[in-house]
């Protein structure tokens, strides 16, 4: 807000002027504004609304406590279920560029004690909470499963010959006619035929991600910075 920019917030109750009155204060001063968006984790509803217009989505949150009656409705769920749903409607948007999911170290670990279970006794991000359970640290099970979901989801999600070609069309756009947004991959595959592609082709490279180590064109021939020139 400070930067002039319209941000989207999204809660349970927008009307609950007692409840927000701490962050209506926020944009009082700031030439940047502030709009409530009712929405729930475990619903779809609401979402769309709130991430349509948007250049960056944020899903920062799900619940943390310990004082819970049923580990999967109020823990789990809203923690995988949430994470599903707030991912999966930014993807629906062209206006979305990026997303950035906060996750916790609970996901890499259970309790302490595993430090001495991995190599040099330091857990890293490189590392998956496996201890964790409905029945034991609810909490770490269910940022374990979210974590996890979100990198299911930016996986799958069709942004990678997509994302070259948008940056591209900041250069290039006004010149040669450049997509703007991916074709659904069932399109492409019914299509296949009449465009000379065969449709193996498709299945097995259209919406999955490709992935190569390039670390030897940027640190020996410093590819990075003369592209940047």
């Amino acid at each position: 807000m400070e930067k002039g920019l319209t941000v989207h917030a999204t809660v349970r109750g927008p009307d609950a002027k007692d409840k927000l009155h701490s962050l209506n204060a926020l944009a009082d001063d700031p030439p940047g504004s502030l709009k409530f968006f009712k929405a729930d984790l475990l619903s779809k509803e609401g979402f769309a609304d709130a991430i349509e217009g948007c250049g960056v989505v944020f899903h920062t949150a799900s619940p943390f406590t310990s004082n819970y009656q049923d580990p999967k409705r109020d823990l789990i769920d809203p923690a995988l279920i949430g994470t599903r749903n707030v991912l999966e409607t930014a993807k629906s948007f062209d206006t979305v560029k990026r997303v950035v999911v906060t996750s916790s170290c609970a996901a890499i670990y259970t309790d302490a004690t595993e430090c001495d279970l991995v190599e040099g006794g330091v857990l890293t991000e490189a590392h998956w909470n496996e201890t964790a359970s409905p029945d034991y640290q609810p909490y770490s099970y269910s940022k374990t499963l979210a974590e996890r979901e979100a990198w299911k989801i930016a996986e799958d999600s069709p942004f990678d010959l997509l994302t070259a070609l948008l940056t591209l069309q900041v250069r290039f756009g006004q010149d040669y006619k450049l997509p703007k947004r991916a074709a659904p991959k069932w399109l492409v595959w019914l299509l296949a035929p009449f465009i000379k592609l065969d449709r193996k082709i498709i299945a097995n490279n259209v919406n999955i991600e490709w992935r190569a180590d390039n670390s030897k064109s940027r640190e020996v021939l410093s590819i990075v910075h003369f592209l940047k020139h």
